[in-house]
């Protein structure tokens, strides 16, 4: 048997697909990110229209009769959408970042213009975005992609908090119309 030799590349240009796809999945799963904040946006703003217009749109001091499925209707209502707006914010939450360090990209410059061996430049800064020859979990693509699915998840749980909103509230104004 015989050994194989490590991985390093003979190329630029077989660097270079690695990076361009190293980048590519990057931009998509930040584009992902800003998905789902924008939809979160849009749910939050939703939410706390409902919200803010129940009360009003009740007209508690009305002739309405405060009937028990009325009152269960409005807080299962008022609940809900109070989960989706927590869930949204939840989506929109800061999370910790593993870009590329600066400092590091810095080190690599200055060994490439000093000359000193190494890997050639474009594999550098591959391995800044892989961290393919630590294997760790922690590269900037394993953070971005964890990210995205952080987000969706709560985004899912939030839009299934609004379908549960809106048909307590479609039972809420069957109940009113009903009284009327």
């Amino acid at each position: 048997m015989t050994a194989t030799p490590p991985c390093t590349p003979a190329t630029s240009g077989e660097s270079d697909a690695f990076t361009v796809q190293a980048r590519w999945l990057l931009e998509w799963h930040n584009k992902r990110n800003d998905g789902f904040s924008t939809r979160s946006v849009a749910i939050l703003g939703f939410a706390g229209v409902i919200l803010a217009l129940l009360p009003r749109g009740l007209d508690l001091t009305g002739p309405l009769e405060m009937t028990g499925g009325i009152r269960a209707c409005l807080i299962a209502t008022a609940g809900f959408l109070l989960l989706t707006a927590t869930f949204c914010l939840l989506v929109l939450a800061p999370q910790k970042s593993n870009a590329p360090s600066i400092r590091h990209l810095r080190e690599q410059w200055r060994k490439y213009i000093d000359a000193k061996d190494g890997p050639p430049p474009q594999a550098q800064i591959t391995e800044g975005l892989l961290h393919g020859q630590s294997v760790e979990a922690s590269s900037p693509l394993d953070l971005v992609f964890r990210e995205a699915n952080r987000r969706g998840r709560w985004f899912a749980v939030a839009v299934l908090s609004l379908g549960a909103a809106l048909f307590s509230l479609a039972a809420l104004v069957v109940q009113v119309f009903w009284q009327m």
